[in-house]
């Protein structure tokens, strides 16, 4: 098994839902933060990953400082 990486991902909207859900398919990804632009309503959510993992959405960059090592925007259609 290689590397695993603790992507930040932004922004997060409900397409990510069900990455983050089933977490374990995205290989090398172990998800540590999810962020989301003010005003789009996710601020706050708890999504939970099916090994009981939960990830609350922030709007704010400087809450989520640790535990990641990159940023991944479109993120989605890079899983292709």
């Amino acid at each position: 098994m290689g590397e695993n990486f603790h992507p930040l991902i932004y922004p997060y909207s409900k397409a990510y839902e069900p990455y983050v859900r089933n977490e374990g398919i995205l290989g090398e990804y172990l998800i540590s933060a999810l962020v989301s632009p003010r005003g789009w309503g996710y601020e706050g959510d708890v999504v939970a990953d099916r090994q009981g993992r939960e990830h609350m959405v922030s709007a704010d960059f400087s809450e989520q400082w640790q535990g990641w090592d990159r940023i991944q925007t479109n993120w989605l259609s890079s899983l292709y």
